[in-house]
């Protein structure tokens, strides 16, 4: 199979690792959509499309939390999609977005403010697993503020990758057609 034919982030034949984060926090009505997500990855593990994966739930808000632990920061990890995206022209959002709030309660008196970084409640890093190079980040926006913009979903990237390996995806893994909790609308 030729790289043009390939998902994107898997044009190269260095094995990939995709990191999927996942909200640790969500509605019960989620639960299944993101354990739909990680038994997808497992099957494309087993079938060789990608070398590995992990679930790993977003890092701590709090960067005093993310210290204590060691990890990195939310704000360092997407620090680093931002800038993958950057580099491309492409944008994180609508998925990610950071934000200016409130550092203090409601109802008190102080205007200090801090910056919030909202993460989708899906999202994949794929990654080349012996350079340990980033590769790509989905979801993101291709192409913002053009008429060619395009917003790349988990869904799509996960069909993309199941068609590379099995032509006959839709019978391999499943329909997949449909719009679901996964591809956020702008």
């Amino acid at each position: 199979m030729s790289s043009a034919d390939r998902a994107p982030f898997l044009e190269s034949d260095a094995p990939t690792a995709v990191d999927c984060y996942v909200r640790t926090a969500v509605p019960a009505t989620l639960v299944g959509t993101i354990d739909a997500v990680a038994d997808r990855l497992e099957r494309l593990s087993e079938t060789d499309a990608i070398a590995e994966y992990r679930i790993r739930g977003w890092p701590p808000e709090n960067d005093a939390l993310a210290e204590s632990a060691a990890n990195e920061t939310r704000d360092e990890l997407v620090s680093a999609f931002e800038a993958w995206a950057d580099e491309r022209g492409h944008t994180l959002e609508p998925a990610f977005r950071r934000e200016r709030v409130p550092s203090s309660p409601p109802g008190t008196q102080s205007d200090d403010r801090r910056e919030r970084v909202r993460v989708p409640i899906v999202a994949l890093a794929v990654r080349d697993r012996e350079a340990d190079r980033l590769r790509g980040v989905v979801p993101h926006t291709a192409d913002p503020g053009t008429d060619a913009e395009r917003t790349r979903t988990v869904t799509e990237w996960l069909r993309a990758a199941e068609a590379t390996k099995t032509p006959e995806s839709e019978t391999a893994f499943g329909s997949t057609g449909g719009t679901t909790l996964l591809e956020g609308r702008r």
